[in-house]
């Protein structure tokens, strides 16, 4: 019993251990984004590994009126995008597969005043977003759950220049953003943590014509990302092998609970076969 215990909570440590050290990682493949070419405006796709561009855009769809800030939940196939009907600027929300619409928009919320970008954290249930606030641009967070606002929202960091689009890896930590500098525009990333930002940021990418929203794209399968001081599986079945062993010897040693039952069962028969042997020799 002590030793089945003992292995029991081995393997529950070792994986705790296991756990702890492995991450999934799910590693960036495309960026959707918003633009106007000069034709009206669209939202297109291109490959983007998280530093550079792959390949050439493709479009996916004309936009009417144009969006000022979107972000995409493949995970429920929802494209939320933000964008002005009249006089009033609207969050809403429509089915999207990644490649087209499936179905049409539906409102959610009226934003007052618009916002310039936006992204949603499904997993942690926050909207990131920036507006203008008098003569200041902030980033700001609310509680979100997909289809409407979960309290105020939260003042995070002043931006300057302000963001035209972003969108927050939250499993790397980084957040994506597009900013004018001078009469450029640039796609840059930035360190964060969800309540503020770690580090300066880095230039990926100039941008011709600029982007009005931006949404980051994940490979569908995850990645798992080994951290350092972890072991490999391989090490954790070895050494699972050896714990099991060393409890199998122990049970079958002299100080065993099944070696103590067979000097019993010895010296309890002992006595009968004397017994035995004396009846034969008597000729009973």
């Amino acid at each position: 019993m002590w030793n089945a215990k003992r292995l029991s909570a081995s393997v529950f440590f070792l994986a705790l251990f296991l756990a702890a050290g492995v991450a999934k990682a799910l590693p960036i493949s495309d960026v959707i984004f918003s633009r106007d070419t000069g034709t009206g405006p669209t939202l297109e796709r291109v490959g983007f590994d998280g530093t550079t561009f792959i390949g050439g855009a493709t479009l996916l769809e004309e936009l009417n009126p144009g969006w000022t800030s979107m972000s995409y939940d493949a995970t429920a196939g929802f494209m939320y995008f933000t964008r002005a009907s009249g006089t009033a600027s609207r969050l809403e929300r429509v089915g999207f597969d990644g490649n087209g619409f499936t179905g049409g928009a539906t409102v959610l919320e009226e934003l007052n005043p618009e916002w310039m970008s936006m992204s949603y954290d499904a997993t942690a249930g926050f909207m990131y977003f920036t507006r203008v606030s008098g003569t200041t641009s902030r980033l700001e967070r609310v509680g979100f759950d997909g289809t409407g606002f979960v309290g105020g929202a939260t003042v995070l960091e002043e931006l300057n220049p302000e963001w035209t689009s972003m969108s927050y890896d939250s499993t790397a930590g980084f957040l994506y953003f597009t900013r004018a500098s001078g009469t450029t525009s640039r796609l840059e990333r930035v360190g964060f943590d969800g309540t503020g930002f770690t580090g300066g940021a880095t230039v990926l990418e100039e941008l011709n014509p600029e982007w009005t929203a931006m949404s980051l794209v994940y490979r569908e399968a995850p990645v798992a990302v080994t951290e350092p001081g972890t072991i490999s599986l391989f090490a954790v079945g070895l050494l699972l092998s050896v714990v099991a062993r060393a409890n199998r010897k122990k049970g079958s040693g002299p100080g065993s609970r099944q070696s103590v039952g067979r000097l019993r069962q010895v010296r309890v028969m002992q006595p009968r076969s004397l017994d035995n042997r004396l009846s034969a020799s008597c000729g009973h």
